[in-house]
């Protein structure tokens, strides 16, 4: 969650303050913006044995969608461990 904050001048904030809606409403001190991970199972890395592809389990729904997406990797590539790595940092 990102507050907008007129004291701050890094580069989230500088862009924040000059962004607006397509209905050309801005954002104003103290709003609030909730964002959400760019996620996406389609990069994925095959070696011998072991498939790695990214992991956003971070809630219930998303462990239920990571295993249906676990045993579908399975389903595609028999044989080879399916490794979930964390990519959650890497989209902030």
């Amino acid at each position: 969650m990102i507050v907008v904050s007129d004291t701050l001048n890094d580069d989230i904030h500088y862009r924040l303050k000059s962004f607006s809606y397509e209905d050309q409403k801005k954002l104003s001190i103290g709003d609030t913006l909730t964002y959400v991970a760019a996620a996406s199972y389609m990069i994925f890395l095959v070696t011998n044995g072991v498939v790695v592809t990214s992991s956003y389990a971070i809630d219930e729904a998303s462990v239920k969608r990571e295993k249906e997406v676990g045993a579908l990797f399975k389903q595609a590539f028999p044989g080879r461990n399916i490794v979930f790595v964390d990519a959650m940092p890497l989209n902030w």
